[in-house]
Parts: C-alpha cells; structure tokens; sequence
C-alpha cells in the first residue's frame, strides 16, 4: 500500500506540472522551473535505483530530494545563485538517466523473456527426453513380446 501511495504522489505531482504548463506565470518562474529541473533527476534516479533494485535507503533518498526540491527549493536563494546556472546540464542529465532507464529496462526484460524462452526449450527437452525413454522402454516389451511370440508358434 506503500509503494502505491507514493506512485500517486507522483503522478499528482506530473499532473499538477502539466496544467500549470498552461499557464505563463507559472511557466516564466526560473526558480520554479529550476527546482522542477531538480526535482525531474532526482525522481529519475529514484527510477534508476528501483529499477536496478538497489538499497532503499537510495529510493527514499531521491523521493525526499524530490519533494525538498519541489516544496522548498524555489525558496532558497543561495542555492539558485550557486547552481541555478546549471539548469540546462540538470536537464540533460536527467533527459540522459530517463534513456538509460529506457534502456536498462528494455535489457531486463529481453534477459527475462530469453531466460523464459530458455526454460521453456528445457522443460520441452525433459519431456522429450521422457517421451523417448518410455518409446524405448514399449519397443523393448514389443521385441520381448514378438519373441515370446515367435518362441511359441516354433
């Protein structure tokens, strides 16, 4: 139950950032769209780590940066003079650690699907290889029988 309310979270806070993407003020804050920019790496890396399913303590790490950058940041002056700078960088970073989750992803689900497909081709080997041992076993009863058989009518 935990885990789905924090997945709500984040979507309300995606909605949230969508219609106010409608309208100017909200749009023309550089503070804003800074401590949005923060806020947009640190829930990508919180991707990242759950999707490499590293230490929690990283996922609650990056949520709290998450909302520290959204609820407070836009507040804090000094910090949008030392790296407010940088917002372009953030941005691609993140744009870069959204693609390599993409990727990840795609990677871990390929090896899942191969180790799927693998096991199939295993358990269809092992009934092959049941399915043999019993035809070996019924054409020996056969040879038996037909000499029985033959043993008989002589």
């Amino acid at each position: 139950m935990r885990e789905q309310i924090s997945q709500m979270f984040v979507i309300f806070i995606a909605v949230s950032f969508i219609i106010g993407s409608f309208f100017g003020d909200f749009v023309s804050n550089d503070r804003l769209l800074f401590s949005m920019t923060l806020a947009a790496l640190s829930f990508s890396f919180l991707d990242l780590f759950k999707t490499l399913k590293l230490n929690i303590f990283f996922n609650y790490f990056f949520l709290f940066c998450s909302v520290f950058s959204i609820v407070v940041i836009p507040y804090l002056d000094f910090i949008y003079k030392v790296i407010g700078s940088q917002n372009n960088r953030l941005t691609i970073i993140g744009l870069s650690v959204v693609i390599l989750i993409i990727g990840i992803r795609q990677l871990l689900e390929e090896k899942a699907d191969l180790n799927q497909v693998n096991n199939y081709i295993d358990k269809l080997d092992s009934i092959n290889n049941e399915l043999q041992t019993k035809m070996a076993e019924q054409t020996q009863i056969i040879k038996e029988l037909n000499e029985r058989l033959n043993n008989r009518s002589s």
